[in-house]
């Protein structure tokens, strides 16, 4: 995960991101976060409450929650956007092994007993709305 000095504290790329699009000052999605040469893994914990003196946390995804934000801001500017795709059940299989990426989407889509399944559907459709939100002639995919 990328990280970086901004504002005399540490920050990662994803909440850089985030207060970009939520700040209000119509700047790019990745205005001075840094200068990688891969942008991934731009989710980061956030602490939600504390129950029982337990901080219970969940994972911000900005490219996911403000997809919409991005895009039309990307849509505007004329960006083209890449998507990456894998085959859903592999997808699937490589969150079923890892513990911490069980944990987070199992939370993500609040079910309790997470199946391969549940798992390949959301990547489908997630990827589908992607597509139809953004609109084909400004989407690159990559496999």
């Amino acid at each position: 995960m990328c990280t970086n000095s901004w504002d005399n504290r540490t920050f990662e790329c994803g909440k850089c991101i985030e207060l970009n699009i939520e700040g209000g000052h119509n700047n790019a999605p990745l205005h001075n976060c840094g200068t990688y040469d891969v942008w991934s893994q731009l989710g980061y914990y956030k602490i939600e409450k504390v129950l029982n003196g337990k901080k219970i946390s969940s994972v911000n995804y900005p490219q996911r929650d403000l997809i919409r934000r991005i895009a039309d801001w990307g849509i505007k500017h004329g960006v083209k956007f890449i998507l990456t795709e894998v085959d859903k059940w592999v997808w699937a299989d490589k969150i079923m092994e890892n513990f911490y990426l069980h944990e987070i989407y199992s939370q993500y889509l609040s079910v309790n007993v997470m199946t391969r399944e549940k798992l390949a559907s959301f990547y489908e459709s997630h990827s589908a709305r992607v597509k139809k939100y953004i609109g084909k002639d400004k989407i690159v995919v990559l496999k």
